[in-house]
């Protein structure tokens, strides 16, 4: 249920001792393909608070969009789903090289879902800022995190996802995975299913991670 999601993202299960994470995966694989798809999205508690910041500098509060949940910019369309719970990027116009950003913005006691133009969902909790391209270019397909997220990635061989936070990199090939950057200092990433790579940017140290696998970069040491 929608409820036992939010306890999901609740519980921040990266933060269990390492000997834990094959039963953490496994519910977490279990909370995400049961019941209906359209209840596979995060409830937000504190929705007059969640905003969206286009790229032309508006600040939009997701609360106070029309009662069809959409809004029309720079040739990009954006819908709410009916329960107002899911931000999803449909019908891009978009045809320019320039890559147009967006930035979604979590406060606290609040969690919310977005789908991103690849068909990557992701769940993001509180005290959380997403940062992310309407459509993405180029060869990868890279996305700025602040805080904690979970990520769903559409595969595409070609197009690696790449999560960009403070000092390291996590690359992507199609899988599901949670970041956590808000422990002061640490950011910790939990592989559920595929693969990922952790890579420090100071050292150049590269970490390849397998299923159930967690990986703590410290960003004092920029070690891994």
């Amino acid at each position: 249920s929608k409820h036992d999601r939010v306890r999901f993202m609740r519980r921040r299960f990266m933060r269990y001792a390492a000997v834990m994470l094959p039963f953490v995966a496994m519910v977490a694989w279990w909370l995400l393909n049961t019941g209906d798809a359209g209840q596979k999205v995060i409830v937000a508690a504190n929705e007059d608070n969640i905003v969206l910041y286009l790229s032309n500098g508006e600040k939009v509060n997701i609360s106070q969009l029309d009662t069809t949940g959409m809004l029309e910019s720079n040739g990009m369309k954006i819908v709410m789903n009916g329960g107002r719970d899911q931000i999803v990027y449909e019908n891009q116009n978009n045809t320019s090289d320039e890559l147009i950003y967006n930035t979604l913005s979590i406060p606290t006691r609040a969690e919310y879902c977005l789908t991103l133009g690849d068909g990557t969902k992701v769940w993001l909790n509180s005290m959380t800022k997403l940062r992310y391209p309407v459509t993405f270019r180029g060869e990868q397909r890279n996305v700025y995190l602040a805080g904690e997220a979970y990520f769903d990635v559409a595969k595409d061989a070609d197009h690696p996802f790449v999560v960009n936070v403070e000092g390291m990199e996590v690359k992507v090939y199609g899988t599901r995975f949670n970041v956590n950057t808000l422990e002061e200092g640490v950011v910790q990433t939990v592989l559920e299913r595929g693969k990922v790579s952790v890579k420090a940017l100071k050292t150049g140290e590269e970490v390849m991670l397998k299923p159930d696998d967690m990986a703590e970069f410290y960003k004092e040491s920029g070690m891994v």
